[in-house]
């Protein structure tokens, strides 16, 4: 791509994000606020398990039916009332 030439969906939106398989798409801005606002709302804790025990919870929460984030919150909360912790 020539650096002084961009697509016609970058100069009609200013924000981007990463789709669920990885690609880049074009958000509004009303759109981009609206993330902001719920992202501002969330924690962020960072795994880093080993490639091959991630690969098996990954398999495991799809066995489940579950997205990897969910599957990893349940599990969490169950261990947190096993051990009596409040999870509200």
């Amino acid at each position: 791509m020539n650096c002084c030439v961009l697509p016609a969906f970058m100069l009609i939106y200013k924000y981007f994000v990463k789709d669920i398989e990885g690609y880049i798409m074009a958000v509004s801005e009303k759109k981009r606020k609206s993330l902001d606002a719920y992202n501002a709302t969330c924690d962020y804790i960072s795994l880093r398990p080993k490639k091959d025990v991630g690969a098996t919870i990954r398999a495991a929460a799809d066995a489940a039916g579950q997205s990897l984030q969910g599957y990893i919150l349940q599990a969490i909360r169950e261990r947190m009332e096993r051990d009596g912790n409040k999870t509200d």
